[in-house]
């Protein structure tokens, strides 16, 4: 003890030495540090964070980062959330940029808050999405961490299947992390599974393998969970020697617990004075399932011994433990319900705006294809107008130029007449008004075409009249 109490106080001196040189521990050196401890120690870090001043003034990378790691630290360091709006800055940051390792911290970090909030649902929702994001990943502790407090979560909510499942998953990887301590919790955890399924040489078996990978911290609740499943068997020898072997451990455990299981074994052997020495201790718990469950022996006890007294007193003090744990049950049930319903909300309006993005890419696929079908039938009926209309001038064209060659004055007036008729035409049928009115032109040039031939033509002769009337008058 005084080998680590003096390896602690070296530590924050050095720790406090840093901060002198780095100007307060501000920057990104103060964050790679903290990062490094949290892990191994955490009350480090959260020192070493602590002592930020202004971290909103840091970069936006530094800023998530600082977001993740202070929430991380109070967590570790089992200070209660209260909101999660912190740690939510970093996941919103995180989600944005391709960093998985962190992006994978952020969500277990995210789980771990809302399961402290109570929000089941929510929680779980955060821990799949860390094992989502850690697929990449080779951080197997952290893997292995996620699936144990999904299979809690599981637990929690009785479902114990799934929760064996998460919990083999985390023996894998705590296996793969060679995480010995983190074993004995997960193989406990499957032993509890095991018993809430009636499964008791199952759930034996795996608390044995529990107390293989344990260490001095974990052991005592191991061996007394152990031997209160045995006491449920009825071996009360085999759960007094697990008992007393809990009981040897010095440490800051828990000792209510194993007092409780204690004095219900002297209880079921019908040493009543011992049980009662170490129920009245298991009083004194703070959790209330253990002081209800140890004030519902000593008042059995005492109604089977006939100390009325004693009776009356542990009897009310039992009703009032039971009405508390009823009312927190019932509270627990109604915010898991409320939980659950607000999480079937979200889903219901995730799966809206599911069906909202589908249906509005239906109707934007479709507007695409009728419009290219437009186009397409535009860019047809166009093509065919125009072959169709020069073939029809290319026939025009022919069929005036086939005409039998006439005198010039006899076509001008055929050509006056056949646009006469035409125009008349263009009135009465106005859908082939475009042709009708091609051909006008057409016979309009041709006729200017004969009366410049008609007008040369007449200049020509009156050129000759005048050349004639000359010569004769020079031969007189």
């Amino acid at each position: 003890m005084k080998t680590k109490r003096l390896t602690y106080i070296l530590l924050t001196a050095s720790l406090l030495l840093y901060l002198s040189c780095t100007g307060g521990g501000r920057g990104t050196e103060t964050l790679a540090e903290a990062e490094k401890l949290m892990n191994a120690r955490p009350d480090s870090a959260l020192t070493l964070l602590d002592s930020i001043t202004a971290p909103e003034k840091m970069s936006a990378r530094d800023y998530a980062l600082y977001c993740l790691l202070i929430t991380q630290a109070r967590d570790k360091n089992y200070k209660e959330h209260t909101t999660d709006s912190v740690v939510r800055h970093a996941v919103e940051y995180f989600e944005k940029h391709n960093d998985p390792k962190h992006l994978m911290t952020a969500y277990y970090t995210m789980g771990r808050v809302n399961q402290d909030l109570r929000d089941a649902i929510k929680a779980q929702d955060y821990y799949l999405k860390a094992l989502q994001a850690g697929e990449t990943t080779d951080d197997y502790a952290l893997l292995g961490r996620i699936c144990s407090n999904l299979g809690m979560l599981y637990n929690y909510q009785e479902a114990y299947g799934e929760a064996l499942t998460k919990f083999r998953e985390a023996e894998k990887y705590f296996t793969k992390a060679n995480e010995t301590p983190a074993l004995a919790y997960v193989m406990r955890d499957i032993g509890r599974s095991f018993n809430m399924l009636n499964l008791t040489d199952s759930s034996i078996h795996y608390y044995n393998k529990a107390l293989s990978y344990s260490d001095s911290r974990s052991k005592p609740g191991i061996l007394n969970e152990l031997g209160s499943l045995y006491l449920t068997t009825g071996d009360t020898d085999k759960a007094m020697s697990l008992v007393k072997e809990a009981m040897s451990f010095d440490g800051n455990s828990d000792f209510t617990q194993i007092y409780l299981v204690m004095g219900k074994i002297f209880a079921l052997s019908g040493q009543n004075d011992s049980a009662r020495y170490y129920l009245i201790k298991a009083t004194h718990s703070q959790q209330l399932e253990t002081r209800a469950s140890a004030c519902l022996v000593i008042y059995q006890m005492a109604r089977e011994e006939r100390r009325w007294d004693e009776f009356a007193l542990y009897n009310t003090q039992f009703e009032a433990l039971h009405d508390s744990l009823e009312r927190q049950t019932r509270s627990e049930i109604i915010q898991r319900m409320q939980s659950l319903y607000n999480y079937r909300q979200i889903e219901h309006k995730a799966e809206l705006d599911k069906m909202r993005f589908q249906r509005n890419m239906y109707i934007m696929l479709l507007a695409v294809f009728l419009s290219l079908v437009t186009l397409i039938s535009v860019f047809v009926f166009n093509s065919r107008r125009k072959k169709k209309k020069k073939l029809m001038e290319e026939q025009l064209f022919a069929r005036i130029n086939s005409r039998p060659v006439k005198n010039c004055r006899e076509q001008i007036n055929e050509n006056k007449e056949r646009i006469e008729h035409l125009r008349n035409q263009i009135s009465e049928n106005k859908a082939n008004r475009h042709i009708y009115n091609m051909e006008i032109r057409m016979l309009e040039t041709e006729n200017a075409r004969f009366i410049s031939e008609l007008k040369d033509a007449a200049l020509k002769v009156k050129k000759f009249i005048v050349f004639r009337v000359y010569s004769c008058h020079c031969s007189i």
